[in-house]
């Protein structure tokens, strides 16, 4: 996994890096070819950097945008770069602008690929604000930042004053719902905080699954997995807004209760949930038919919210999909630690895999697999596993 997964989404506007007087020049007149006669030259760099795959060319709401391709982000990482060469690359790219082009801007642009890399930060000018980002709203400078209330105030469009927030209690990110008279989003802090979670998660699963710990790397996961999902059409939050100087998240808040409080307050009578547990495993069958492995896979993670609409959050780990019984059988395992009740564990995991196999095919162990085993098996309770062995079997028999 790329230490910066998301810079195949951060989008280049080729205009952006031209002398003022020619993005005028380009942006007003009708001549759609206008770009080409009077910065010849940066548009043909631009090409051959497409033709060497080292940029691709895509075009939103009839604006041409260019962004770096991960294949040659990967080339980058591997050699470890921290200068860039004139002579190849992006630096052949910025080296051939000859002409229209503003020399603050060239020199950033030889500079950029680098810096966001490293996370360095220039003097001068802010390179970032060249990079765009992907939200619900469209493009977005990568530089811009947003207080919460004022953010919130902008967004829903009411005073400063009337904006109210608190805090939903977590470990490792600080998580704010941010309401107002005309609606509400959710607002994740994502910590560098060595002591909790993540880290020591990473040292008692080493060898069995790795976890990404770092705050801005979790808030990247979160951003591209988001996207991807809404790009699929899957149920998951809208992104809002970055901050990427403070790690802060803006993304739409989904109201209602998660499965694993459902779960508890139904574990004397589970029949009355059983659909809603086929719900969710419909739904992460359909995460794994895009090939979205959601591996923090808790029932916590899926809200029903009060239209009976299902929605998946908290995607900061989630990775290309490479082993789906894990998502299963964590959603099964934290399921059976939540209710303590192994008759209602079993009742809850038929549905769950009944519903997960009508989307999907997939071979079920006929046990817990020992990953998840050896992880989790402190949290079970005499019988719980016993009671998730039954529900497979059944669901295999039916």
């Amino acid at each position: 996994m790329l230490d910066t997964p998301f810079f195949p989404l951060l989008i280049i506007n080729k205009l952006r890096y031209t002398h003022p007087v020619v993005a005028r020049l380009a942006h007003y007149l009708s001549d759609t070819n206008v770009f080409r006669k009077v910065c010849a030259p940066f548009y043909n760099a631009l090409q051959k950097a497409v033709e060497q795959g080292l940029l691709q060319r895509i075009t939103f709401e009839g604006v041409h945008y260019y962004r770096v391709t991960e294949g040659y982000l990967r080339q980058l990482l591997a050699n470890r770069t921290t200068s860039i060469d004139r002579t190849t690359g992006v630096g052949a790219l910025a080296s051939t602008l000859l002409e229209g082009v503003s020399p603050d801007v060239l020199r950033y642009l030889l500079e950029l690929p680098t810096r966001l890399l490293t996370g360095k930060r220039t003097t001068g000018p802010d390179p970032w604000r060249y990079v765009l980002y992907r939200t619900s709203k469209g493009f977005v400078t990568m530089s811009a930042t947003r207080t919460l209330r004022d953010y919130a105030a902008e967004h829903f469009s009411c005073k400063p004053e009337e904006v109210k927030m608190r805090e939903i209690p977590g470990i490792l990110n600080a998580v704010f719902v941010v309401e107002t008279p005309n609606g509400a989003f959710v607002a994740k802090i994502f910590r560098d905080w060595a002591g909790w979670k993540w880290p020591p998660l990473s040292f008692w699963t080493l060898g069995i699954r790795r976890w990404v710990t770092r705050g801005r790397l979790r808030l990247a996961n979160e951003y591209r997995n988001l996207l991807k999902a809404q790009d699929c059409g899957l149920p998951v939050p809208r992104v809002l807004m970055v901050d990427w100087y403070r790690n802060l998240l803006f993304e739409s808040f989904i109201e209602g209760q998660n499965v694993q409080e459902l779960a508890v307050r139904h574990r004397l009578n589970p029949s009355d949930v059983t659909e809603m547990f086929q719900q969710a495993g419909k739904l992460m069958a359909e995460f794994h038919h895009h090939q979205i492995e959601l591996v923090d896979a808790t029932p916590k993670n899926f809200i029903f919210q009060p239209t009976g609409s299902l929605f998946v959050v908290d995607l900061e780990q989630a990775t290309p999909l490479s082993n789906p019984l894990w998502d299963i059988f964590i959603f099964l395992t934290y399921t059976a630690f939540a209710v303590k009740r192994p008759d209602a564990t079993r009742v809850f995991a038929e549905g769950f895999l009944s519903g997960y196999l009508r989307s999907r095919e997939q071979e079920l162990p006929d046990t817990i697999p020992d990953d998840v085993l050896a992880l989790y098996s402190p949290l079970l309770r005499p019988g719980d596993v016993e009671a998730i062995q039954d529900a497979v079997a059944a669901v295999k028999r039916s």
